[in-house]
């Protein structure tokens, strides 16, 4: 399951979220300023951020500003969890970069829907992310195999040649021409590869 920080200066409210979301399989870690927030940032990135616009050290939409613009943290989806209902607060929270806002008091039912639907929703992009960066990848092997492909033909009519005639050569030479035909096959193979999957993986045991 997931990892969820709450940050909120009302260690009830805190302990109400996490006794909940924990209920649900999720880890939960419980911070109580920006202060401790960063600290806890340091060592762990969670995979979702519930967080109360009004802090003790710092104002929150501001501190909401710093996370979604910060490279270690603006992927992590943040839902604001506020007692401030004004329609202004909510939009500027939603502007800044939340996901979601509920506000206070909350039902723990509707919490834990708006939760997993967070968690899912931003599941779908990252999927989304990878699968473009796939395709770019493959593009990329396939214009690059479009490039090759007659030098590579070429390659292989030579050594095709250099093999039928290897048995008047010495047995160094003989031994070369060997080696580059492994290393045409492996070539060929890691193109076809990265082509298929748009990376190139160590087969197993090298």
């Amino acid at each position: 399951m997931a990892l969820i920080m709450v940050l909120d200066d009302d260690r009830e409210t805190c302990e109400t979220i996490a006794v909940c979301l924990e209920k649900e399989g999720h880890e939960v870690l419980q911070v109580f300023n920006a202060k401790q927030a960063e600290e806890r940032l340091a060592q762990r990135v969670p995979d979702l951020m519930l967080l109360d616009l009004m802090l003790p050290d710092e104002d929150g939409l501001e501190y909401l500003g710093r996370l979604v613009q910060t490279d270690r943290t603006k992927e992590v989806p943040i839902i604001v969890v506020s007692a401030l209902r004004q329609k202004k607060k909510i939009v500027e929270g939603l502007k800044v970069g939340a996901v979601d806002y509920i506000t206070k008091p909350f039902d723990l039912v509707e919490l834990k829907v708006r939760v997993v639907s967070a968690l899912k929703i931003h599941e779908l992009k990252r999927e989304q992310e990878q699968n473009r960066e796939l395709e770019a990848m493959r593009e990329t092997a396939r214009t690059v195999q479009y490039e090759i492909e007659l030098p590579m033909q070429e390659i292989q009519k030579c050594l095709i040649q250099l093999r039928s005639e290897a048995q008047d050569f010495d047995e160094k030479d003989q031994k070369m021409v060997e080696e580059a035909w492994t290393y045409y096959g492996q070539l060929e193979d890691i193109l076809s590869q990265v082509q298929r999957t748009g990376s190139v993986k160590p087969k197993s045991g090298t």
